[in-house]
């Protein structure tokens, strides 16, 4: 009898604590379903390293932070919502510089592996030169030593940025530059980015632009007689109210024209075209847009008065949806269609792409 009721006292401590466990067990899983599962919030501690509070790794939110724990310069944080480092300790540092037109006529900026540029036309007679500097480790304290060895250097009509390598002693890290400059309007420009974004409005003077996995955007720029090449390559191209002889090329990318004069022109391989015709008539030269392997829209406003001349090949499918239309001597391989009977001041096609010609919206 009394070894029954000592087996029968451990089975019951055993129950006992294997209740318990269970319970407990339910209680953590419940609390970690209440956990948010999509973000990594880092905190840095005293010892400047930084501490993970989420359960899922695979994503991170992740906010760049200045050297002194300050809010970042607001233009250096727009740009910022656009460029992002994978590694979790990202630091920003701002430099200005004002410029003086004796030593820069003219502006050459050469961008590194990760920059970017914006820059603004103004009445000055100066150049105002801001340089948010961005550097990113696995921790504050690698990050803040990439910070400190990225430099800006303005010489002689040139700009350039230098910096530690992508890894250096088997560290990864990151750092760039995003340029923001304020420069009198018809200033000549010669710009390059790898990894980053030109940004250009208000300007009159001439412009070259190349970006290699970056866009490029034009707003309210060029004058009658200026001329602007631009070419980007894994990127689009974006064109408002822009005027002057202007060439646009991507490779990889697409373009929009909204409102334009002058003489334009745009080619596209592996990307699309839109274009928005301003009102009344084209002023200049014409417009000329071809896309190589993309469709290309064309919207019209009402009352337009320039002529307008489509071409597709015939596999592909060519749509005019405004009054006026006529097909214009469309064969096996092509098809045309002419908007007016004066000589056309807008001509688009398509190689392998659909053309649309619809109202403007």
């Amino acid at each position: 009898m009394f070894k029954k009721v000592i087996l029968f006292t451990v089975f019951s401590t055993l129950l006992l604590v294997l209740i318990v466990a269970l319970a407990a067990c339910g209680a953590s899983s419940g609390v970690s379903q209440n956990q948010p599962q999509n973000e990594v919030v880092m905190k840095a501690s005293t010892d400047d390293t930084y501490q993970k509070t989420s359960q899922n790794k695979s994503q991170r939110k992740i906010v760049w932070e200045t050297v002194d724990g300050s809010t970042p310069d607001e233009d250096c944080q727009e740009l910022l919502t656009h460029r992002f480092s994978l590694l979790p300790a990202q630091l920003v540092a701002v430099e200005k510089r004002s410029l003086a037109l004796s030593a820069f006529p003219s502006v050459r900026l050469e961008g590194g592996e990760n920059d970017g540029v914006s820059i603004k036309g103004w009445d000055q007679s100066e150049i105002a030169l801001k340089a948010c500097k961005l550097g990113a480790a696995i921790d504050r304290r690698q990050a803040l030593e990439v910070l400190n060895q990225v430099s800006v250097v303005a010489q002689n009509g040139e700009i350039s940025t230098r910096g530690p390598g992508s890894s250096t002693g088997g560290r990864k890290q990151y750092w760039g530059v995003q340029f923001i400059l304020y420069v009198p309007k018809n200033l000549q420009l010669e710009l390059s980015t790898h990894n980053g974004d030109i940004l250009l409005r208000n300007l009159e003077g001439g412009v070259s632009a190349r970006t290699e996995n970056g866009g490029i955007t034009l707003s309210q720029c060029g004058q009658s007689n200026s001329s602007m090449d631009l070419h980007a390559q894994n990127g689009g191209i974006s064109l408002s109210e822009v005027r002057g002889r202007i060439k646009a090329r991507t490779t990889n990318g697409g373009i929009t024209l909204a409102q334009g004069s002058g003489e334009v022109k745009l080619q596209t391989e592996n990307g699309g075209i839109n274009i928005r015709l301003p009102r009344g008539i084209w002023q200049g030269e014409g417009l000329e847009a071809k896309s190589g392997n993309g469709g290309l829209t064309l919207e019209v406003p009402s009352g337009f008065g320039s002529t307008i001349e489509a071409e597709t090949l015939a596999r592909t499918s060519l749509e005019c949806l405004i009054p006026g239309c006529t097909t214009q001597d469309s064969d096996r391989d092509r098809r045309r269609v002419r908007i007016g009977d004066s000589s056309p001041l807008v001509r688009v096609s398509t190689a392998n792409g659909d053309l649309r010609i619809v109202p403007a919206r």
